[in-house]
């Protein structure tokens, strides 16, 4: 993986463990706090309780820079898709080309198996939505789930030749 000018070019994913629940609950309060704060009020041993349900160490990967946790990273496969179902860059090292750098890997795989990328985000994440569109995703389709949060769902097509 290469990363932008300036960013430390030892990145690399490691498979999450128990262990690392603390680090899941606090990339989500940075990252994901003021989406869910938009619909609700912020409830800290909730969203702990939550976090602890979420935690998937047979799928889920810490991205690592150096030995230092920065974020998290997570997709499965199916027989026609990829689902990229988590992607969290602590904020100090987003802008610096590891989100774009894993998803390039990714849209090689989905290339290679011509399999499409989708993933959802939620409505009011604009950043996350301009940086998918992007990277050459579009916006498939929209959710409202009982006691959910709006989302967009997101798609890449594979380029075939």
């Amino acid at each position: 993986m290469t990363v932008k000018k300036g960013a430390a070019t030892s990145v690399w994913l490691r498979r999450a463990t128990k262990d690392d629940v603390g680090f899941y609950f606090q990339i989500r309060k940075l990252t994901i706090r003021p989406l869910i704060e938009a619909y609700r009020p912020w409830d800290e041993d909730a969203e702990k309780r939550d976090i602890v349900k979420k935690v998937n160490i047979e799928r889920d990967n810490i991205i690592m820079l150096g030995e230092k946790a920065i974020g998290l990273f997570s997709y499965f496969e199916s027989d026609d898709e990829i689902y990229l179902g988590l992607m969290n860059i602590l904020p100090e090292y987003q802008s610096k080309g590891i989100g774009t750098n894993l998803l390039l890997d990714l849209k090689n795989k989905a290339d290679r198996l011509n399999k499409v990328i989708r993933l959802d985000t939620y409505l009011n994440n604009l950043r996350a939505i301009k940086f998918f569109e992007k990277a050459g995703y579009k916006i498939i389709a929209s959710k409202i789930l009982p006691s959910a949060y709006p989302k967009v769902i997101m798609q890449y097509s594979p380029i075939t030749e």
